[in-house]
């Protein structure tokens, strides 16, 4: 596919894909299951996560999602639901592990407590758990 994409590479080298796509074979047999059994409470929608999948670089911007939240909550919104922030870490990364504590920082300094308690940070995850994620985001 590659090859027809860009017949014309300067170095005439393959390049590999680094960051594969997310399989969706098993989301698209999860939403068939989801389609069959559409009776889902209210309460179990407000328990259903935001989930922002990215790695832990400053280019994702992932402040904005924390700022988004924050403005949830100074417009009295009623139930704010989980927000998961998950994706690739690595610790010997400079910037993965310098922006995991800005983020940190942001939520400690910036958001209330109660927005605290709300949010999650998960680091270098699985495809299983990122599928399981995906399932069950809002």
């Amino acid at each position: 596919q590659q090859q027809q994409a860009q017949p014309q590479n300067q170095n005439d080298n393959f390049l590999p894909v680094l960051y594969p796509a997310l399989d969706t074979s098993a989301l698209d047999a999860q939403n068939d299951n989801d389609n069959d059994n559409t009776e889902a409470t209210v309460s179990q929608q407000e328990q259903r996560p935001i989930v922002s999948l990215n790695r832990f670089e400053r280019k994702k911007n992932l402040e904005l999602l924390l700022q988004a939240v924050q403005w949830l909550e100074s417009q009295k919104v009623p139930h704010i639901p989980p927000i998961i922030i998950a994706g690739g870490y690595d610790p010997q990364n400079i910037e993965n592990v310098q922006y995991r504590g800005e983020l940190q920082h942001f939520c400690d300094t910036q958001l209330s407590p109660s927005l605290q308690r709300r949010i999650q940070f998960q680091q270098s995850i699985s495809d299983a758990q990122r599928t399981s994620l995906l399932r069950n985001a809002l």
